[in-house]
């Protein structure tokens, strides 16, 4: 009898130890979202205020800044040209792949692929 209480009181204190670690970390993790959600607020409500004092200029009244609607058109503008240079590259590169290819079989022997060069007079 004596073992078995042993044994429930080894599991109930592995038990409790896992709960309080468990409860411990969900703490920390509510506690770390609180403090960014209050940082989040307290920075807009800033945002805000300065706005309304005309300290920030927001010419279309719709509470973001003028400054950061400019950076985000050009982010997106360079988005689009990195976009199109990064497809440029992709072709690029698929066609040295299939040169590289071709100078493998030449190095082998085979025979030349596509147009002959024109013979000397």
């Amino acid at each position: 009898m004596e073992s078995l209480w042993g044994g429930i009181v080894i599991s109930f204190s592995i038990k409790s130890l896992y709960l309080y670690l468990l409860t411990k970390k969900r703490g920390f993790i509510m506690s770390t979202f609180v403090i960014i959600l209050v940082l989040a607020v307290a920075v807009v409500g800033t945002v805000i205020y300065l706005q309304k004092k005309g300290k920030i200029k927001d010419a279309d009244g719709n509470l973001i800044p003028d400054v950061i609607e400019e950076k985000v058109k050009e982010v997106k503008e360079t988005a689009k040209k990195v976009a199109v240079e990064a497809k440029d590259v992709a072709v690029a590169a698929k066609e040295v792949v299939k040169q590289s290819k071709e100078v493998v079989k030449a190095a082998k022997g085979s025979g030349r692929k596509g147009r002959k060069p024109a013979e000397k007079k």
